[in-house]
C-alpha cells in the first residue's frame, strides 16, 4: 500500500482566536447529559495498536480511524467493524487527528510536526497528500509527544479548530481561507481550563458548538462558539461506562451517536435517551 503524493505546499496557518463568525448560544445543542454507554468496548481486532483519531465519513457513511505509529488510516462500518485495512499515511508522521471535509478529503493533524495535512482518499490503497500547514507558534515543547491532538472542520463555516494536548494546552481557530478575518492567537479556552488536557475534538452537526474529549479527565465538554462550557458528560460516571482507558478520538455522526476511540484499539459508542435534534445525512445539507 503507497501513498501517492499530488501536490505539496507548505504553508503557515495564522493563529486564531477562539471567536467564530456564527452565532454563539450559551446553552447546550446535544445534552451530553442524556447520554449513555451504548456499545462498547468493540474490539478492533484488525488494528493491533496506537488507534488515535477519528471521524465521520458522511458521504460513504463510514467511520474513519487514524493510527500515528506506524502512520495509517482505516475505515469501519456504522456498527464499529473495520472494512479496510491500514494504508501507509507516509511521508506523514505521528498522526492523531482526523476530521472529515467532504469529497473523500480528510485533515490530518501531525502531533510533532505541528502541521496539519490535507489527504485525499478515494482509491483502497492508496492516499494522496495534497497540502501540509504549519502552526509557526507551535511550541517547541509541544513537539515532544504534547502537541497536536484534536482537530476538527466545521462545515457552516469552513473553519478548522485544533488543540495541542499539554505543554501548554492550546488551541487555535483557523478561518476559512475564502474568510480574511483574523484574530489573536488563543493560548487557552476559559470552559476547558478544568481539563487536565486536550485530547480530540468533534463538531456537533448543524450548530458552532464542539465536543473536547479530554483523556485524563474522562469528560466530554460541550462548547459554544464562544469557548464557554454550556454541557459535559463523564465517561466513567454519568454514561454509566467503565472506565474508558486512553481516550483519544471522538466524533459525533449524522444519528447523534458519539463515538469514542481508545488506544490501542477499543470503540465506544454513546447514544442519547432524547430524539436526535439534527439527524442528518449529509452537514452540507444544513
Amino acid at each position: 500500500m503507497r501513498l501517492g503524493i499530488a501536490v505539496v505546499v507548505a504553508t503557515t496557518l495564522s493563529a486564531c482566536s477562539d471567536r467564530s463568525p456564527v452565532a454563539s448560544e450559551q446553552r447546550s445543542a446535544i445534552d451530553l447529559k442524556s447520554y449513555h454507554l451504548a456499545e462498547g468496548p468493540i474490539r478492533l481486532q484488525e488494528i493491533d495498536d496506537n488507534a488515535s483519531g477519528l471521524t465521520w465519513d458522511w458521504d460513504s457513511n463510514t467511520l474513519v480511524g487514524i493510527i500515528n505509529d506506524p502512520p495509517a488510516i482505516f475505515r469501519m462500518d456504522m456498527s464499529g467493524a473495520v472494512i479496510t485495512e491500514p494504508v501507509s499515511l507516509d511521508p506523514l508522521t505521528d498522526t492523531e487527528g482526523v476530521t472529515y471535509t467532504g469529497h473523500a478529503r480528510y485533515l490530518v493533524a501531525e502531533e510533532r510536526r505541528g502541521s496539519i495535512a490535507t489527504i485525499r482518499w478515494e482509491s483502497a490503497n492508496t492516499v494522496e497528500l495534497e497540502e501540509r500547514q504549519t502552526l509557526d507558534d507551535m511550541p517547541w515543547a509541544a513537539r515532544l509527544n504534547r502537541g497536536l491532538e484534536g482537530i476538527v472542520w466545521n462545515p457552516l463555516d469552513g473553519s478548522i479548530r485544533t488543540v495541542s494536548e499539554a505543554s501548554p494546552r492550546s488551541m487555535w481557530h483557523i478561518a476559512a481561507k475564502r474568510d480574511p478575518r483574523t484574530a489573536p492567537r488563543l493560548d487557552g479556552c476559559q470552559g476547558a481550563s478544568g481539563l487536565s488536557d486536550w485530547a480530540g475534538l468533534a463538531q456537533v452537526p448543524g450548530t458552532a458548538h464542539f465536543l473536547l474529549l479530554s483523556e485524563e479527565s474522562s469528560v466530554v465538554a460541550e462548547l459554544d462558539a464562544l469557548c464557554r462550557r454550556v454541557d459535559s458528560l463523564d465517561l466513567n460516571g454519568n454514561s454509566g461506562s467503565q472506565s474508558i482507558p486512553q481516550a483519544e478520538g471522538i466524533v459525533v455522526d449524522g444519528q447523534c451517536q458519539i463515538w469514542v476511540l481508545s488506544e490501542p484499539n477499543l470503540l465506544y459508542r454513546f447514544a442519547s435517551s432524547k430524539p436526535c435534534k439534527f439527524a442528518m445525512d449529509n452537514p452540507h445539507d444544513i
